[in-house]
């Protein structure tokens, strides 16, 4: 169990670092074309086409690695005046709602993959393919799948605690 922990969260940190790389890119390519607006009149020629494909591309390629860590949004107000046992159940609930939608949009963004594919669909542009954008939200979202899996396994095996004093979890070996 505690392997196949290792190599989820290995993977989740792969795919987070190529996301953290495309984002600097996009942010790059953004301030470019600011002052090519604000100094020179003229734009990146396609820069949203390339904004659009890249922020729903690192999107989906950081979402496992935070839903493998557990870094999405919550509100915890009542949730650390529970004991240990509500507490673990509802990460157990919450990890099995997020599995659950996360597999579904995994499996209709492969079908939209393959719908763009099969109909050549692109930006208007730029003409970049909608296909592989579509592969990676659907990526993004069956290894997030995956990673909620993991989650509620290790939560079950009583591998993934609580670290004390803190809302943050470690896998125990």
């Amino acid at each position: 169990m505690v392997r196949l922990a290792s190599i989820l969260s290995a993977l989740n940190a792969a795919l987070a670092l190529l996301a953290g790389i495309l984002l600097v890119s996009l942010v790059g390519l953004t301030a470019v074309n600011v002052i090519l607006r604000y100094f020179f009149g003229s734009a990146v020629f396609g820069a949203f086409d390339l904004l659009q494909a890249g922020v729903a591309t690192v999107i989906f390629l950081a979402m496992p690695y935070c839903t493998w860590r557990d870094g999405h949004v919550a509100v915890d107000i009542a949730y650390n005046l529970f004991s240990k046992i509500v507490q673990r159940c509802v990460l157990a609930m919450s990890d099995l709602i997020s599995g659950a939608v996360l597999g579904l949009l995994a499996y209709r963004s492969t079908t939209a993959m393959v719908s763009a594919f099969n109909y050549g669909e692109r930006s208007s542009l730029l003409g970049i393919p909608f296909a592989p954008l579509w592969g990676f939200i659907a990526l993004g979202a069956a290894l997030g799948a995956v990673s909620c899996a993991g989650r509620l396994l290790l939560n079950a095996t009583n591998n993934l605690h609580l670290i004390p004093g803190t809302s943050e979890e470690e896998i125990v070996q």
